[in-house]
């Protein structure tokens, strides 16, 4: 007989936020409400910054990856609706690990294209070496690549 494996991932011992919390800043929006359920999630919210700043390359701090998480945590208690029947950590966890990849790729020097297209390749690990010659973009990828451009076809 096969035997279960245990699982190795944490789960979070922060309870939810009883619905009624949720009805009453949903009624009145006060900013003091906001703030409770904010600072109750926020040991969970930690959690996440923790789990995704060790997958982020070292030049990325925990405190930059927890101030962003804290930012999108504020958002994500503004605009939960609990009658839609998702709980909120569920729902929350999408938009903050969303914020933290949307700032990754903000702060990125290679454009999304170019980095799909090179991981597709298998030369993502080139990109690194473009960056120490100084060389971006779809051009840097195409000269390091020897990849000459097809020509249009004529219709």
């Amino acid at each position: 007989m096969a035997t279960k494996k245990k699982s190795t991932k944490r789960r979070s011992t922060i309870p939810d936020v009883a619905p009624e919390v949720w009805a009453a800043y949903a009624k009145s929006r006060s900013i003091e409400q906001r703030n409770a359920i904010v600072e109750h999630y926020l040991p969970w919210a930690n959690g996440v910054a923790k789990g995704r700043a060790r997958k982020l390359p070292n030049h990325v701090t925990l405190d930059e990856v927890e101030s962003l998480v804290h930012e999108a945590l504020i958002w994500a208690v503004e605009r939960y609706d609990a009658r839609r029947g998702s709980p909120f950590k569920t729902w929350a966890n999408r938009r903050l690990v969303g914020a933290i990849k949307d700032d990754c790729r903000a702060s990125d020097w290679v454009p999304i294209k170019v980095r799909r297209e090179a991981r597709r390749n298998g030369a993502e690990g080139e990109l690194v070496t473009m960056r120490q010659w100084g060389e971006s973009g779809d051009k840097a990828v195409t000269k390091r690549r020897e990849v000459r451009p097809e020509p249009a076809a004529d219709h």
